[in-house]
């Protein structure tokens, strides 16, 4: 009777871990939560323009894939121009994603598998960027799309058939997700070998047939979509710091430091150095056990690194979603190859160990992703802020907006209706706060002005919200004030 209600848990474990990956997202997606200035630059291009205007480069040095542009495009066309409607292709590839992972791991781990699909289930960066307007999950989903493909080499089964779905999802993965194309190359080395050893000439012409239409699909989608972006300088400005350092003797400090801010950042793991040691140990079992596992569990995260090296790709957390998923399941390996090693002195050491490593590697995770569904990610909230605007404005107001916030009140603004008479949209001026401040009395004729804020630089030379609200608060009253996490409104008057 225990035995088979014990059975009847295990079987019902997987299911708890999806389910509860899945509550943790739909949470953060209920909070309604307003666009931060990264989601509504990205919205703005979506909603603004036509489905042939995608192709082209886009406003605010924005980039991603054409095809989750278009995919966004067609909700927004079909569901409308809202916030929460651009939020759904996300989290549907988030829980796809995380459904998928979950056969994966049975298949791969065994019952340890578990522990992999936990970390799936609570990394906090997954939760958040499930419900980001941007493209980081549709890239977890698009990693862990051809790892499945590819289990019929894995698990050493392939037919044609195979080939040919391997082909298609390759094709199309990386017209949805940018990184797909450093998940293929650890995949192509399996296929190749799987057809070389031993020598099939059926086999070397599928695997060929597959390499032609990746190829082909990578050819035409840098041409259509990628060329612009790659040569897009203020992006690689931007993401300066996260390319290795061009001094010889810094590269081997940088990669460490890459490599671990990827597991902290990226991955939700800690502590980083521990995480790391398990990780590698998971790579070499898994090299020893399962070595086409191995390779293209481990392939995406060399590949983007060596990208990042040659200055075509930013070693950087949201960046490196896609390789999350892999690192999950060599982190998991390493602790149940110390397990095993541990168990053959005494079965006890070795289940003492296994339970060990495994909260090592869960609690960290679990703590955060506690703490977020207590406290739903919340930054620069606008939307409530800028209804508390149209709510109490009156004729003849005048509206100032802060140049961080304009593109998430760009965006609201056409939701609302904003009326434009009275309307400032302020310029950016790191190096000279003052110039806000003329900027604000360019409506002093005006008996009222609101000043609408979002998307502070706390850590820059001026904190700039503190700065324009002392320099206002001497030279006018301040009358109303609406404060949400990141946005605020405030009213002033000549009074």
């Amino acid at each position: 009777m225990i035995g088979t209600r014990m059975t009847r848990i295990a079987a019902a474990l997987p299911l708890i871990l999806v389910a509860l990956g899945i509550a943790l997202r739909v949470r953060q997606f209920l909070v309604f939560r307003s666009l931060w200035i990264d989601e509504a630059m990205l919205a703005i291009n979506i909603v603004e323009r036509p489905l042939a205007g995608l192709v082209a480069p886009l406003e605010y040095n924005q980039g991603a894939p054409l095809g989750f542009l278009l995919l966004q495009k067609l909700a927004t066309l079909a569901l409308g121009c809202q916030d929460m409607v651009l939020r759904l292709l996300p989290l549907a590839a988030s829980v796809v994603a995380l459904v998928l992972f979950a056969r994966l791991t049975s298949a791969w781990l065994g019952r340890a598998g578990l522990l992999a699909l936990a970390l799936m289930a609570v990394a906090t960066p997954l939760v958040d960027y499930a419900t980001e307007i941007k493209q980081y999950s549709t890239d977890v989903l698009c990693a862990v799309a051809l790892l499945w493909a590819a289990r019929p080499w894995l698990e050493a089964r392939a037919e044609n058939s195979d080939y040919a779905r391997l082909a298609v999802i390759g094709a199309l993965a990386m017209w949805v997700s940018h990184p797909a194309l450093f998940v293929l190359p650890g995949i192509g080395l399996v296929v190749a070998a799987h057809a070389l050893r031993p020598f099939s000439l059926a086999r070397t012409g599928a695997a060929a047939a597959v390499a032609a239409v990746w190829g082909a699909s990578v050819l035409a989608h840098y041409r259509i979509s990628v060329q612009a972006l790659a040569a897009n300088q203020v992006l690689l400005d931007y993401w300066r710091s996260y390319f290795p350092p061009e001094d010889g003797p810094q590269v081997g400090a940088w990669i460490v430091w890459a490599l671990q801010s990827f597991l902290a950042d990226a991955a939700g793991l800690a502590p980083p150095a521990a995480v790391s040691a398990l990780t590698l140990v998971g790579f070499a079992s898994l090299l020893w056990r399962r070595t086409a596992l191995a390779i293209v569990t481990a392939a995406p995260i060399l590949v983007a690194l060596a990208a990042s090296s040659l200055g075509v790709y930013p070693f950087a957390q949201r960046l490196l979603h896609f390789a999350v998923p892999g690192i999950f399941v060599l982190a998991t390996e390493g602790a149940c190859c110390i397990a095993r090693g541990a168990g053959r002195v005494h079965v006890l050491l070795g289940r003492g160990a296994g339970a060990v490593l495994a909260l090592l590697l869960i609690a960290a995770p679990s703590r955060a992703a506690y703490e977020r569904l207590l406290h739903p990610r919340l930054s620069e909230h606008l939307r409530p802020a800028l209804e508390h605007l149209l709510a109490n404005r009156r004729q003849g107001d005048g509206v100032y907006v802060y140049y961080g916030a304009k593109p998430a009140f760009r965006f609201y603004s056409k939701s609302y209706d904003v009326d434009e008479e009275g309307l400032l949209l302020g310029r950016a001026h790191r190096d000279d706060p003052s110039a806000y401040v003329a900027e604000f009395d360019t409506l002093r004729a005006r008996a009222r002005r609101w000043l609408v804020f979002a998307h502070n630089c706390p850590a820059c030379s001026v904190n700039e919200q503190a700065y324009m609200l002392r320099a206002f608060d001497r030279k006018y009253r301040r009358i109303d004030s609406f404060e949400e996490p990141g946005a605020a409104v405030y009213l002033y008057s000549r009074e």
